[in-house]
């Protein structure tokens, strides 16, 4: 989330509509302005923030005076309670979303293993296209952390089946024999995936390769999901 906003761009984005408004119309000070800053903060990020230290101040000050909260009561809003989780809970039901769980994790694990790891080497890119497909699907992204372990599972298992395709598609024979007097691995001796991956490396150097960061974004990465801001109309 940038945190530099002018005057202008935080009356388009942090505005609070009628719809906005009659959400937190039953709720009260620290909780109040907590929710109408999530609410708000989900609908441009489609995601929550990490901690309070994510949501820029300029927000926090022009969101308070909409709801008439001093802007202080932001640093009393609980993060660990029931409440929040509540909040989360209606703030996604709201703009049409559902939280993920370790199926939604698997499987995306499985579609970057098998639509982009074979084209795309950042890791980084990586995890970006996880949390764009996951608001093209509608579902919040998991935390930064098991994005980064999802996609780590992905490099691996793509290895894994890369190495294994390249061995099937060898003479058993020379495969054994090649990684034997390549790589120093004997047959019945475990050498690991890098002892396959260098063979797989030696047997594919011949073949022309696309320099994967080279190619448009669109074909890499799916293009961004914008939630939309008009609670009401597209959503609901």
């Amino acid at each position: 989330m940038r945190q530099d906003w002018e005057p202008e761009d935080l009356i388009e984005v942090w505005t609070l509509l009628e719809d906005d408004m009659k959400r937190v119309r039953n709720k009260s000070r620290a909780t109040r302005l907590g929710f109408a800053l999530l609410l708000k903060f989900f609908e441009v990020e489609a995601r929550f923030p990490e901690s309070a230290k994510e949501m820029p101040a300029a927000a926090v000050e022009y969101v308070a005076q909409q709801v008439k909260v001093p802007s202080g009561a932001w640093a009393n809003y609980d993060w660990q309670g029931d409440r929040i989780k509540r909040h989360r809970k209606e703030i996604r039901e709201a703009y049409g979303f559902r939280a993920n769980t370790e199926e939604d994790q698997e499987r995306l694990a499985e579609w970057l293993a098998a639509e982009l790891c074979p084209v795309e080497l950042s890791r980084d890119r990586l995890a970006a296209a996880v949390v764009a497909q996951c608001r093209n699907e509608h579902i919040e992204p998991p935390a930064p952390g098991r994005v980064g372990r999802l996609v780590g599972k992905a490099v691996k298992d793509f290895e894994t089946q890369f190495c294994r395709s390249r061995m099937e598609r060898a003479d058993p024979d020379l495969a054994v024999s090649g990684l034997s007097q390549r790589s120093g691995v004997h047959p019945g001796h475990s050498g690991g995936i890098q002892a396959v991956l260098g063979e797989a490396d030696i047997v594919d150097d011949d073949r022309p390769r696309a320099d994967p960061l080279q190619r448009p974004p669109s074909e890499v990465l799916p293009d961004r999901f914008v939630v939309p801001r008009r609670v009401g109309h597209e959503l609901l």
